[in-house]
């Protein structure tokens, strides 16, 4: 009998909250499944071409983004033409990120500035599993790299990076505080580098500079204002690669770049067409007959090199352009340029030695 009664009872509360679609019960609402909406893709026939057309003109963020609606957008996102060529502005990425997306077989990647890359976890598996094992494959592809101004949260981000490259052409790490002889091995393994900036870095050691210039097919170095240690500037000079067309030594502290030195540099690389040693104080108007007795030099930067007389500029008899700014006064500019006639005097405000961007390396 009392079983009876809960059947009953069980009953008449099921009945009492259920609803049909004819009726309607207050403080009830029946779950309905959502109505079907065909994709407008498949609707119009609009072949993966066509959307692989319109993924290119997204950007990396909304590229990874399209890849979770549906996996024929993950499928066309997920093509190696949409990650070729990347240029990433104010990315803040983590370390293991950004491996991943350098997996895609990315041939060329610039992170505009600010961007900065960091490590989430100290047990970072790029960091601790051994290049041997996978994933740690090696970037066979990755020719262009521009890290140029990114903070890193950890020497060894870039570090990482570098050891699974071995055929950059061109890299640009200007900036960079933690350039060790580590980094500096990893660098030279890069045998058909071509362009390296390595702007104001710091952390450069004699062995360092020693296995840069193991790059032997370098035409363009940019050490500027960099960070070198006793006696680098002279060991850089002595063993930068014969090679070189461009190269930019500026911002030496006193006694570290003489007349001397830059006269064994001249003697050595032979088809150096610019030279920049600006805000170089001991650079004497002595430099002047050794630029004159080089046969391929065209471009040099001197500016604010003050112990050069400005009576003597006029001697320059082979440059096709030369940049003063700092030595001789607006007046002083004009009247060497009407006695030197084959020369433009401070033409150039803005030194682009090793400073190489997609769109110049794509023209």
């Amino acid at each position: 009998m009392d079983l009876i009664f809960m059947e009953t009872r069980m009953l008449r509360e099921i009945s009492s909250n259920y609803v049909s679609p004819e009726r309607r019960v207050k403080g009830f609402r029946r779950r309905n499944s959502q109505p079907y909406l065909p994709d407008p893709f498949e609707k119009y026939n609009v072949g993966d071409g066509v959307i692989s057309m319109i993924f290119d003109y997204v950007s990396v963020r909304d590229l990874t983004n399209l890849m979770v609606v549906s996996k024929r957008f993950n499928r066309v996102a997920s093509q190696s033409s949409h990650w070729e060529k990347l240029s990433m502005r104010r990315t803040n990425i983590d370390i293991d990120a950004f491996h991943n997306i350098l997996s895609r077989n990315v041939k060329q990647i610039e992170l505009k500035q600010p961007s900065t890359i960091f490590t989430e976890h100290k047990s970072n598996v790029w960091m601790d599993t051994p290049l041997t094992v996978q994933p740690q494959i090696m970037l066979d592809r990755l020719v262009y790299l521009d890290l140029a101004n990114v903070v890193f949260s950890d020497s060894n981000c870039l570090l990482s990076i570098l050891k699974r490259t071995r055929n950059l052409e061109a890299l640009n790490i200007s900036s960079y505080p933690y350039l060790d002889t580590e980094h500096c091995d990893a660098i030279s393994n890069n045998q058909n580098l071509l362009i390296l900036n390595i702007q104001q870095c710091r952390g450069l050691t004699h062995d360092g500079i020693a296995k840069l210039c193991r790059c032997v097919n370098l035409i363009e170095l940019n050490a500027a204002w960099t960070i070198l240690p006793s006696g680098g500037t002279a060991l850089l000079c002595k063993m930068i690669p014969d090679g070189v067309l461009r190269f930019s030594i500026a911002g030496r502290s006193p006694n570290e770049l003489v007349d001397p030195l830059i006269q064994l540099l001249l003697k050595r690389c032979v088809v150096l067409r610019e030279l920049d040693i600006s805000d170089c104080p001991n650079v004497t108007e002595a430099i002047i007959e050794y630029v004159n007795e080089h046969e391929e030099l065209l471009v040099l930067s001197a500016a604010r090199c003050y112990a050069i007389e400005p009576e003597k500029l006029m001697r320059f008899t082979r440059l096709q352009v030369l940049n003063i700014y700092g030595c001789v006064t607006d007046d002083g500019v004009k009247f060497l340029q009407r006695n030197m006639k084959h020369t433009k005097v401070n033409r150039c405000p803005f030194i682009d030695i090793a400073q190489p961007t997609m769109k110049s390396l794509n023209a």
